[in-house]
């Protein structure tokens, strides 16, 4: 069984463990924040790249991880989460960033999640208008409102 990660880790690994030699110094921003907001719902505090990039790596590397538990049959362990992606420090996405919200939402629905995406700035406002993602995607003004509306869909 894999044990469930503790409240706050910002870096664990895909068996939902801390890998040993993870604490390497980030040049440009903290890595990603998972806060545990309740037994349903994590909180992902995203940044620009190149902490971007890792933080959803991170994310897809646990929702794969469901979702291959889920089509073997088998419970998940870690429990999979619905994540809110707060996005109020990031200042810019390019193709590559993109193709990696897309992944996680598709790997999140695999695994039986839902992803909220909400303090979008202007300029990413901009970015996800003009690609269409705002079709795609849920959203809310704000962390709270996010969470609020993740409960009321779950019905928790």
């Amino acid at each position: 069984m894999i044990p469930e990660h503790p409240l706050g880790t910002s870096r664990i690994g895909t068996d939902g463990t801390i890998p040993p030699g993870n604490a390497r110094r980030y040049r440009y921003s903290p890595p990603v924040p998972i806060n545990e907001w309740s037994e349903s719902i994590q909180v992902a505090e995203l940044h620009n790249d190149p902490s971007f990039a890792e933080d959803m790596g991170l994310l897809a590397n646990l929702y794969q991880h469901a979702a291959d538990e889920l089509k073997a049959g088998r419970t998940p362990s870690p429990r999979v989460r619905d994540t809110v992606l707060d996005m109020r420090h990031v200042q810019f996405l390019n193709s590559s960033n993109i193709a990696q919200l897309l992944r996680v939402r598709k790997l999140a629905t695999l695994a039986g999640a839902q992803l909220r995406i909400c303090s979008v700035t202007d300029r990413i406002w901009g970015i996800l208008l003009a690609t269409d993602l705002d079709r795609i995607f849920e959203f809310s003004e704000d962390v709270t409102t996010a969470l609020a509306a993740m409960q009321m869909g779950r019905g928790n």
